[in-house]
């Protein structure tokens, strides 16, 4: 359905425009889809996934055998309480399962009975970046994944800091920086409030805490509308319990491919977006770089023969984005 509605987009834009699709387009429109959502699901480690999306987190047993029935346990490293999904006589047993996985971890019946005991992590957070463990004691067999968790540009996010043994930190100095910045505070929390003065300018905005979970030692930051230049390693800093813990945060970037063809102005075909010296027809494409740098190639064309084609085609992202989000 979301393919036949950005063909149709895609379609519309460009006629408003008087830009001819190829027929082309339906050839790519696979790739270009794929593309949009910028899902990453990886066979090997390190997993990457891209925040918002279901990931399967790999572990098969050797050889192919049934385990339905056996114990498994999926944990993630240095996380309390860090049982993520366990099954045990052939049912999930999710009481000890930390809450920051709740309806969000599933096994297939089907595979455990093949001998594939992945789990399947639904609307992958920030905060589930870090190592999991497979262990089925039986067969005692033992192993990692290793899963990184990147995010879109546009994006709000939650950079995870908590204390432990649980407490009320609201009246304590909590400090969030990026060492690579000047000034390099992102958020400082002092006297029960939010202190602006030594911000950087680049966060204003932006960033914040909540008072709630301050309450409960959760000083997880929350970043609005993330940038590029947001990438970097965060720094939670916890004065009163010399707590300092750090989040590195990896971009990943949508790319979307426009070919198409121009044609003459259909009120006026001496009106062409080609100069006299390249013909009308000539074949282009489009491509957001991983980069983020947005390019618009035409065989021939000069620096100046794209500007306004340029701008044509970042009007039509911003509504194709709008209208997706939409139907979504």
């Amino acid at each position: 359905m979301y393919k036949r509605i950005i063909y149709q987009i895609i379609k519309v834009i460009f006629q408003m425009s008087y830009v001819k699709l190829l027929p082309l387009i339906k050839i790519l429109l696979t790739e270009v889809f794929s593309l949009y959502h910028c899902s990453a699901l990886a066979q090997s480690q390190p997993i990457t996934a891209v925040m918002g999306d279901d990931i399967t987190l790999p572990c098969h047993v050797t050889p192919v055998q049934d385990v339905s029935e056996q114990m498994v346990e999926w944990s993630k490293l240095r996380t309390e309480p860090r049982f993520v999904h366990v099954r045990r006589s052939g049912e999930d047993r999710l009481v000890d399962q930390n809450p920051e996985f709740s309806r969000r971890t599933s096994m297939s019946l089907g595979g455990l009975t093949r001998g594939d005991v992945s789990l399947t992590l639904s609307r992958v957070r920030l905060s589930d970046e870090g190592t999991y463990r497979c262990f089925i004691p039986s067969l005692k067999m033992d192993t990692t994944v290793q899963l990184h968790v990147e995010v879109v540009p546009g994006d709000d996010v939650i950079l995870p800091c908590h204390v432990e043994p649980v407490q009320d930190v609201v009246a304590m100095t909590i400090e969030w920086s990026r060492p690579d910045l000047d000034p390099m505070f992102v958020y400082l929390w002092r006297a029960r409030q939010d202190n602006t003065y030594m911000k950087n300018p680049m966060y204003t905005g932006r960033t914040s805490l909540s008072v709630d979970e301050l309450k409960k030692g959760n000083m997880s930051l929350k970043l609005t509308n993330v940038q590029l230049s947001d990438r970097g390693t965060y720094t939670c800093l916890f004065l009163a319990n010399n707590l300092e813990m750090s989040v590195e945060l990896i971009m990943t970037v949508c790319c979307i491919v426009f070919v198409f063809q121009l044609q003459p102005h259909p009120l006026n075909p001496s009106l062409n977006w080609l100069e006299s010296a390249n013909p009308v027809g000539q074949w282009c494409w489009s491509v957001c770089h991983q980069a983020g740098i947005q390019n618009l190639r035409c065989p021939g064309w000069t620096l100046r023969d794209t500007w306004s084609l340029l701008d044509l085609q970042r009007q039509s992202e911003v509504l194709m984005t709008s209208i997706l989000s939409a139907a979504e």
